[in-house]
């Protein structure tokens, strides 16, 4: 079930029981509810019952927590209906991907025991049932719960209501949700959000690091670019046109990745079925605006742009366009940025072009040295461009395993960070350098 599903079920719901629908997602009591609308409880109740079963949440929960499924749909594909108190944070502030971001963060920070209790709970165990896996001894329901109501104040909910936390992880991490009816492929399949699994990752430096690919942003992903005739830009602009991009296509992945000059040169990238969608209503002539402004152009990236950099013929000094020598190129004061001298190896260096209106870009240094072939090492490391001191505070490189058909969940490095690890030829990677809302992506293969 997605937004637009949902809004086709909104448009049939009568207007009682809209109201009683509209009342539960602003975090009212039944007993509310009742005065309010000036209903029975009895009858109210029945009305709430057809709600759950008219929105696919009303099975026999025995812990009554239907109210929460269906917020937890809501929230995950429609948080403008959602204004319960608990939620404001994540209402009224941020964007989705960054209150991601900072999930991701504290989930991190949480110890081994706080995660076991957390993933327990998403998977349908009672506070009794975790005591007695994790062997927390006598009493050891109440320690789940207070371990619960803290995340809760953690994960930004001003309400410890443990529940919410299905509500919160049901939007942002739907795969570690593994409660009926929210389990249920019927309202999991929704291009609102796709799931992330865990997996281990290549050898780097000698440690484990698990690898980033969420929504499986390299593979299975098509680059279009959408140019709109319009003089102005900013961020609320770039915001009403990828929601609407989102809602037509009926695919939340749709993500602007790159901005760039010539009107304005808008390239996305998410499901192929997204993008055959928006380009034949723009082709039959049903889409010629967004926002007010006249479409342009909607077409797919060539297939030359998204092609893997072949590394190992770096070696045979047979270089890809756009990738330049490094001599030369960079200050004293970026050399400081740059990898030691592999006088063994081959550096190269291209330049990353966030958004041509703003002028942000970086410049991506790779290198790769042989060890012992098939082995090579491969060193991966952002630099500023020339004429800059230092990186943007927001920038993140992220590094891919292509190699495992798995699709390996990832590890986010600061951009100043270098990557070094060792693959053999015929391995693939890619290298996603985030700056803001924007994403470039670099495929490679060694």
């Amino acid at each position: 079930m997605n937004q637009l599903d949902l809004d086709t079920k909104l448009q049939s719901l009568d207007d009682e029981k809209r109201e009683i629908l509209e009342l539960i997602l602003s975090g009212e009591t039944q007993v509310k509810i009742s005065e309010k609308i000036n209903l029975s409880e009895d009858s109210l109740k029945d009305k709430i019952e057809d709600i759950y079963r008219y929105f696919g949440v009303g099975n026999d929960d025995t812990r009554k927590r239907q109210k929460f499924f269906l917020i937890s749909l809501f929230f995950k594909c429609k948080i403008d209906m959602v204004h319960i108190e608990a939620f404001k944070y994540h209402t009224t502030s941020g964007s989705r991907s960054s209150h991601l971001g900072e999930l991701d963060k504290t989930i991190n920070k949480l110890q081994k025991e706080e995660y076991k209790i957390l993933e327990l709970f998403l998977q349908n165990d009672t506070p009794q049932e975790i005591a007695c896996k994790c062997n927390l001894g006598e009493n050891g329901d109440k320690k789940v719960r207070n371990d619960l109501r803290k995340m809760c104040s953690s994960f930004h909910i001003q309400e410890a209501n443990i529940n919410y936390l299905i509500v919160l992880f049901f939007r942002y991490k739907p795969e570690m949700v593994q409660i009926p009816p929210l389990s249920d492929p019927s309202i999991t399949a929704s291009p609102c959000l796709s799931g992330v699994e865990a997996k281990e990752g290549i050898e780097i430096d000698n440690f484990q690091i698990s690898l980033e690919d969420v929504d499986n942003r390299t593979q299975n992903k098509k680059q279009w670019r959408l140019i709109i005739q319009s003089d102005e830009y900013n961020e609320t602009l770039l915001k009403t046109i990828e929601n609407f991009v989102q809602n037509l296509t009926e695919d939340g992945t749709q993500k602007v990745i790159k901005i760039s000059k010539g009107s304005i040169v808008i390239e996305f990238e998410g499901s192929p079925e997204g993008f055959e969608r928006i380009k034949a209503l723009f082709d039959s002539g049903e889409l010629t605006e967004i926002a007010g402004f006249p479409i342009q152009e909607i077409s797919a990236l060539a297939e030359q742009q998204t092609q893997p950099t072949q590394l190992s013929e770096w070696l045979q000094g047979v270089f890809a366009p756009l990738w330049e020598s490094v001599d030369g190129l960079f200050t004293p004061e970026q050399l400081r940025f740059a990898f030691r001298q592999r006088t063994e190896g081959v550096s190269r260096r291209k330049t990353i072009v966030f958004n041509e209106l703003e002028d942000r870009q970086v410049e991506l240094v790779a290198t790769i040295i042989p060890v012992e072939m098939p082995r090579v090492k491969v060193m991966v490391q952002i630099v500023p461009s020339a004429g800059v001191t230092h990186l943007p505070e927001d920038l993140h490189i992220q590094l891919v395993d292509e190699s495992d058909a798995e699709n390996p969940e990832g590890e986010v490095f600061e951009a100043q960070e270098n990557l070094e690890f060792n693959a053999e030829v015929g391995d693939a990677f890619s290298i996603i350098v985030e700056q803001g809302r924007f994403r470039v992506v670099e495929r490679f293969m060694v």
